[in-house]
């Protein structure tokens, strides 16, 4: 809704972010309803009515899927696959997606940080800069406490 609220010369810009936020969540959201053997008639009330590049037949096929694997094949064939590797269990190729996903939005809001002045993409840019150093703050602060190995905490990074 707050997209659709946009100016239309604005929308270009949050695009990306709303579709990542939004597309991803769904899928991610799918996926893991599949993992836990969620009822398909309660995800079709969980994820959202909108999409970006997803359409309706394609949520309703991940929706009415067998299982994980099956939902999985289907987002494998999605807009979104780029996103997605099988791991060696749900968990972690859900994990996994999550993690590419909000890589990408990092990547974007530093990509476009500069070219991006006086329109919206400018705050999204730099809130998801934010939200990234907080993120790997955390991430820091609690590896170094759990005593974990460099590398451990490197591989849960954002960047």
């Amino acid at each position: 809704d707050a997209y659709v609220s946009l100016a239309k010369k604005e929308q270009p810009y949050a695009n990306f972010y709303a579709s990542i936020e939004n597309d991803g969540f769904a899928l991610v959201t799918l996926l893991r309803g599949k993992a836990l053997n969620y009822e398909p008639n309660y995800m079709r009330l969980v994820v959202p009515q909108n999409y970006f590049n997803l359409n309706k037949s394609t949520v309703e096929a991940l929706v009415s899927a067998v299982d994980f694997e099956a939902t999985l094949k289907i987002v494998l064939d999605s807009y979104y696959a780029k996103y997605f590797a099988k791991a060696q269990t749900p968990e972690e190729t859900i994990a996994a997606a999550e993690k590419a996903f909000k890589k990408a939005v990092v990547q974007h809001a530093k990509s476009s940080a500069i070219s991006e002045t006086f329109n919206v993409g400018s705050p999204l840019a730099f809130l998801t800069q934010k939200e990234t150093e907080v993120y790997n703050l955390t991430v820091l602060s609690l590896g170094v406490d759990a005593a974990m190995k460099p590398d451990e905490i490197r591989n849960q990074l954002l960047i």
